[in-house]
């Protein structure tokens, strides 16, 4: 993922979580979220690797690797039906 230095919460989140071992919930979809009929993985993830490339000439990328972890949530699929989750 590219960062952007201004405000980039989700790289600050995901830096957080990995840094104090925490899990974050996550809905991976194949169109927006308040879009009707959109649909994908639902799931609670640790972050396993949080690395930084950082590039003269390029823009600075984030390396971060998710997986699903199981506990009082389940990964399940799921389809909007009211325009939000």
């Amino acid at each position: 993922m590219a960062y952007h230095y201004a405000d980039d919460t989700l790289f600050a989140k995901l830096l957080d979580a990995f840094l104090n071992d925490t899990n974050l919930e996550f809905l991976f979809l194949d169109g927006e979220v308040t879009a009707q009929g959109s649909q994908g993985l639902r799931a609670v993830c640790g972050i396993f690797k949080f690395s930084r490339d950082e590039q003269l000439d390029g823009a600075l990328i984030a390396n971060v690797s998710l997986k699903p972890t199981y506990g009082a949530v389940k990964p399940s699929w799921f389809i909007v039906t009211t325009g939000t989750p």
